[in-house]
């Protein structure tokens, strides 16, 4: 056997290689270990910047439909008293309207008394007769024949 082509290590220098080693793995596992840190805290960063974003908006949303809410209660109270307040020109006009057609009817009866009486009299005589009519009865076949 040749000893020159197996070149081997002399023993005191094994425990140096083996704390090398030690040392570039445990500097390995540090330096992942604070990547991987720093990688949880872009990553905790990203979402609170995410959450403060979606609160605003949903807080912006909200805000935007309370206020279409209260504009559509306000267009519908509008709209009730613009109603309210054309029924009340309506009933004002015809109760206007009532009151001049009674006034100048009573000015007509006061004007012309007898053509007033005469006119209702001829009413009330047509409408007497029309009631007669409706009400006689045609006699029956024993009536007719029989008496």
């Amino acid at each position: 056997m040749n000893n020159d082509t197996l070149s081997m290590p002399s023993l005191h220098q094994l425990p140096q290689a083996a704390k090398d080693i030690t040392r570039l793995a445990t500097d390995a596992a540090s330096e992942a270990a604070h990547r991987t840190a720093t990688a949880a805290k872009e990553a905790a960063g990203a979402a609170k910047d995410m959450y403060q974003a979606m609160s605003a908006k949903i807080e912006d949303g909200v805000v935007l439909t309370k206020d279409y809410a209260h504009q559509a209660a306000d267009a519908t109270k509008d709209a009730a008293h613009r109603a309210t307040d054309t029924a009340k020109d309506l009933y004002q006009s015809a109760s206007a309207k009532a009151g001049d057609a009674l006034v100048s009817s009573k000015d007509y009866v006061r004007q012309n008394p007898f053509s007033v009486a005469l006119g209702a009299l001829v009413a009330g005589v047509t409408i007497g007769c029309m009631i007669g009519m409706a009400h006689r009865e045609e006699p029956t076949f024993r009536q007719r024949f029989f008496r």
